[in-house]
């Protein structure tokens, strides 16, 4: 058994034991993405719970795979929600602006927010 295989079991393992820990969900979904499955690393991240003071790197982790998945008017959507709900909170543009496949419609996004601060 390999060890991404290997890893995969016990995740999934853990989320069978306590299906909203977050910690475990955004590590799956980075295993997901490390597998080059976007698509279920987005469903993993649309399970974290709200409450959790993770959901914002998963909202963020989310948008990267849909732009990944050149679903690019998507992500803008979903990072421009998320942004509008906390405005003075850059965390999403910073997380951006270090991901290396950003497309142009992200690029006009950023531009865009940074004349509206």
């Amino acid at each position: 058994m390999s060890l991404a295989n290997r890893g995969l079991a016990y995740l999934q393992l853990a989320l069978y034991l306590e299906p909203g820990h977050a910690l475990a969900q955004l590590s799956l979904a980075d295993l997901y993405e490390a597998m080059k499955k976007p698509e279920l690393a987005i469903k993993i991240y649309e399970r974290v719970p709200a409450s959790s003071p993770l959901k914002r790197n998963a909202e963020i982790q989310l948008a990267l795979d849909l732009d990944a998945l050149e679903r690019t008017e998507e992500a803008k959507k979903h990072l421009e929600k998320l942004i509008a709900s906390r405005p003075d909170d850059m965390e999403a543009i910073i997380a951006l602006r270090q991901h290396p496949a950003r497309t142009q419609a992200i690029r006009r996004l950023r531009r865009k927010l940074r004349k509206s601060h």
